[in-house]
């Protein structure tokens, strides 16, 4: 006799409880500097109960060629990969409503560039910064 589901009832075959979870999962993706300077694509938001973060994380170290680790609820990996990591995340059938990507952060720009910085701001959102070095 095959295994039920404690969640929805159906066989363990024919489960619809991971589906359902992940058109639920408020997911946010940004960027965050660890130790000497590395980039780490953050993705966190998950729901561990009902989605393997593990296999997921798997699933998008292979997609975005790289490194990574899973820290409680959150995926980390090695580099800016927001935008292979949405597109991923919305193919294997997350809600494109509720993936938040966070595009912005501080900008760092030589003063040699400095004529480009008036063409800039008017590209940017609120949060960024520009900072002038």
């Amino acid at each position: 006799m095959p295994e039920i589901c404690p969640v929805c009832g159906l066989p363990t075959e024919l489960c619809v409880c991971e589906e359902i979870a992940k058109e639920e999962q408020k997911i946010k993706i940004y960027v965050a500097k660890r130790r000497f300077g590395k980039l780490m694509t953050v993705i966190e938001g998950f729901d561990v109960d009902l989605i393997d973060v593990k296999d997921l994380a798997k699933k998008l170290k292979d997609i975005c060629a790289c490194g990574g680790t899973v820290k409680k609820d959150s995926i980390e990996l090695q580099g800016d990969h927001r935008r292979k990591v949405e597109e991923a995340l919305i193919k294997m059938g997350f809600s494109k409503d509720t993936i938040e990507v966070r595009w912005c952060s501080n900008i760092y720009i030589p003063l040699s560039h400095i004529k480009k910085v008036s063409s800039l701001k008017s590209n940017l959102k609120s949060n960024c910064k520009i900072i002038l070095i």
